[in-house]
């Protein structure tokens, strides 16, 4: 709590204006670590996914809650406690006397005794505070809450995002056919989506024993130049044939 009445309204306006500040980079460096966090988590899960052809859902659901959880819980641990002492007036006071050192710490003595429930009790000692509190006025035309409170602090968290985000660019440009095909799997975990779809141009037919059979599937989305066709007979043996897109298999 601010006592103003012990705190010039010059001081204290500047104070303010360093605080708020303080606040907002405080929130852009959390956000930025937060979004780094999640960017790095996309690029595993999806390159699990394409490495391992994650078809349970249960599995993608769980991988993209966990992404998000990481970039959430990233957010906080770079956020929660710089921002609550971003808040404080005493941190926008000790930042000013270290960018002004001909401050020598007076505003931090000034705001120390404003935001304290404790207040100079003999006159010399109020004597004392008022000198202090003449001089940190005198002074506060040298403090410019631009420069106390620089962007140039955000500069380590902007790098992390930068690079994060090049990585995930990178990623994605490897095969955009494919990892944009992933990058849906991620967001939607609980959709059926796929890079290639095949659709039996044959249908549901039936042949009889010793004829045979053409059987046509076309694709969509990625083209795939080879596939294997599995077919069981009867007896529950699995036969496995090697196919590409430009031969024809046939079977009875």
């Amino acid at each position: 709590v601010l006592n103003s009445a012990s705190l010039p309204s010059t001081m204290e306006d500047k104070l303010r204006a360093i605080r708020r500040r303080l606040v907002l980079l405080s929130v852009a460096r959390a956000c930025a670590i937060g979004a780094a966090a999640l960017m790095l988590a996309m690029i595993v899960v999806m390159g699990l996914d394409w490495w391992l052809t994650l078809f349970s859902t249960t599995i993608r659901v769980a991988l993209t809650s966990a992404s998000l959880i990481l970039g959430v819980a990233a957010l906080f641990a770079a956020g929660v406690r710089p921002l609550i002492d971003a808040m404080k007036f005493a941190r926008a006071a000790s930042d000013a006397d270290g960018e002004v050192p001909q401050l020598e710490e007076r505003w931090t003595t000034v705001a120390s005794f404003a935001t304290s429930k404790h207040q100079p009790t003999s006159a010399t000692a109020r004597a004392m505070l008022q000198q202090v509190t003449s001089e940190a006025v005198a002074l506060g035309r040298l403090v410019k809450p631009a420069q106390v409170a620089k962007p140039a602090a955000l500069k380590p968290a902007l790098l992390a995002l930068s690079g994060s985000g090049l990585l995930l660019v990178a990623f994605l440009a490897t095969n955009w056919g494919q990892t944009s095909v992933l990058l849906r799997r991620f967001w939607s975990p609980l959709q059926n989506i796929t890079a290639t779809q095949l659709a039996s141009v044959t249908g549901e037919r039936e042949v009889p024993r010793g004829e045979r059979l053409e059987l046509v599937v076309r694709q969509a989305g990625v083209q795939r130049a080879v596939a294997k066709l599995e077919v069981e007979g009867r007896d529950g043996i699995l036969d496995v044939f090697e196919m590409n897109s430009n031969a024809k298999r046939q079977g009875a």
